[in-house]
C-alpha cells in the first residue's frame, strides 16, 4: 500500500490489439521528447471497501524529472497519512531517487521509507538490461546484498512511460511490458495496460490547458508468483510529453485519489 507509481500497468478482451512494446522499440530520440517537470498532487480516499476497516488517507507527493544530456534523474517525496477508525494514525513518509540511461541499459535507484513509530527501510542498488538480447540483472545493495536476474525486454520507468505514449499513438489497445523501478526488492513486475480513447484535459491548470492525455488502465502482476488476480492495479492520465495529471491508486480494499494540483516545466540542457 506504501508503493506510488507515476511512470511512470490487464488484459480483458482477446478481441483486442494486442502488443509486446520490448526495450528495443524505446530509443533514446523517443526519451528526448519527454518534458523534464515538477508536479505537485494531492491524495485522499476515493473509497473503502465495505468489508474492510474504515480508513482515511491523505497525502501529498512531489515529483521531479530532470533531464541530463544522455539520461534522466527522478526524485519523488510522498506523505501518506492513515486515520482508522479507532483513532490510530499511521504516517508514512518515502524519498526515492533514481538515475536512467535514456539508452535503457542502466539504471541506478535509492529509496528510503520511514513510517511513525521509527520502522525504517531503505533500498539501494543498480540495475543494467544489455542490448545484446540477454537477461540482465539488479544488484541490491540495500537493506542487503542480492541479485535478481531481469528479463531481456524489462523496461526502467521512463523507458516505460515513452513504450506507452508510442502504443498510444500507434492507437494500440492493450500493452504487456515487464517494468522495474527498484521500489521493492523484487524481481521486474508484469504489467498489463489498457489503452483508452484520447481526451482533452480539463483540469484547470494553464500549463495544460487544450492538451490531450490517454485514460490507461494498468494492473501490475508479480510475475514470479504467478498469480490470475493483480497486486494492484493504477489508472492515469497519460499526456504525450510524458506528464501524469492525475491517478487512482486501486489495491482493492482501498482506492486512492492522486490529484495534479500544481506543475512547472524545468529547462532542458545545452548538449552538442
Amino acid at each position: 500500500m506504501t508503493r506510488c507509481f507515476l511512470h511512470s500497468f490487464f488484459a480483458t478482451s482477446l478481441t483486442a490489439l494486442l502488443s509486446f512494446a520490448n526495450s528495443e522499440a524505446v530509443s533514446q530520440n523517443f526519451l528526448d521528447q519527454l518534458s523534464p517537470h515538477r508536479a505537485f498532487y494531492k491524495m485522499s480516499t476515493k473509497q473503502t471497501a465495505f468489508s474492510a476497516a474504515p480508513v482515511n488517507v491523505e497525502g501529498r507527493l512531489t515529483f521531479e524529472m530532470r533531464e541530463l544530456c544522455a539520461s534522466w534523474t527522478v526524485e519523488q517525496r510522498y506523505v501518506m497519512l492513515y486515520q482508522r477508525d479507532d483513532g490510530s494514525e499511521t504516517q508514512i513518509n518515502t524519498f526515492l531517487s533514481s538515475w536512467e540511461e535514456k539508452t535503457g541499459e542502466r539504471y541506478k535507484f535509492f529509496v528510503k521509507r520511514d513510517e511513525s513509530g521509527g520502522v525504517e527501510k531503505v533500498i539501494e542498488g543498480k540495475a543494467i538490461v544489455p542490448k545484446n538480447d540477454t537477461n540482465g540483472n539488479v544488484k541490491f545493495l540495500k537493506p542487503e546484498m542480492k541479485q535478481i536476474t531481469l528479463n531481456t525486454e524489462t523496461l526502467f520507468p521512463a523507458g516505460h512511460t515513452v513504450a506507452l505514449i508510442k502504443a498510444a499513438k500507434s492507437q494500440k489497445k492493450i500493452v504487456m511490458n515487464f517494468l522495474f523501478d527498484g521500489t521493492e526488492v523484487e524481481p521486474a513486475a508484469l504489467v498489463n495496460s489498457i489503452i483508452g480513447v484520447q481526451k482533452t484535459y480539463v483540469g484547470g491548470l494553464a500549463q495544460l490547458d487544450k492538451t490531450t492525455y490517454w485514460p490507461i488502465r494498468m494492473a501490475f502482476f508479480l510475475a514470479e508468483k504467478q498469480k490470475l488476480e493483480p497486486e494492484y492495479e493504477i489508472t492515469i492520465r497519460l499526456h504525450d510529453n510524458g506528464v501524469v495529471s492525475g491517478l487512482i491508486l486501486d489495491y482493492g480494499d482501498l482506492i486512492i485519489d492522486v490529484d495534479l494540483v500544481e506543475i512547472d516545466y524545468l529547462q532542458r540542457p545545452s548538449c552538442s
